[in-house]
């Protein structure tokens, strides 16, 4: 049967769109990430609600493209794993870098952190992607979960 502009289902079509970038950024290790996250983080926001940033990247360690997941409160954000994960399929993504920060300033990840760090690695590596790492923001300083050896990371 063919499509016409009044079935029901045409309306229902996906869309994907993506336009990779012309001059793209290479991250190797988690002072790169670091930067690339502080360059499209909002800022104000670091000492006052806590944002979920996620970069997706190619084979060769170029980004594709970022997307903020979530903005919540001051004591914690909601993360959609499928979201992440359908983000990095339609950017034909093969690993992702992922960050957050904790108004209160502290480094130190809570057992949440530890927690959502391992579904998501978990996750990733179940979609044939790879987690590089998970920064934790603050205002001045930054923890990576590679550096603190809780993530294998960048040596996968």
């Amino acid at each position: 049967m063919r499509y016409t502009k009044k079935h029901p289902l045409k309306e229902a079509e996906l869309h994907l769109s993506f336009k990779p970038p012309t001059n793209p950024i290479k991250i190797s290790s988690c002072t790169d990430a670091e930067r690339a996250f502080r360059s499209i983080w909002d800022t104000p926001l670091l000492p006052i609600q806590e944002q979920f940033y996620v970069i997706y990247l190619n084979r060769a360690s170029h980004v594709l493209c970022w997307r903020c997941l979530h903005t919540g409160t001051c004591t914690g954000a909601t993360i959609d794993i499928k979201l992440l994960l359908a983000t990095a399929y339609g950017c034909l993504a093969q690993s992702v870098l992922i960050a957050h920060n904790h108004p209160s300033g502290s480094l130190k990840p809570s057992k949440a952190d530890l927690k959502l760090t391992n579904t998501i690695d978990l996750a990733c590596h179940y979609n044939e992607l790879m987690l590089l790492d998970h920064i934790i923001l603050n205002q001045n300083s930054f923890m990576s979960f590679v550096d603190a050896r809780l993530l294998s990371g960048y040596d996968k």
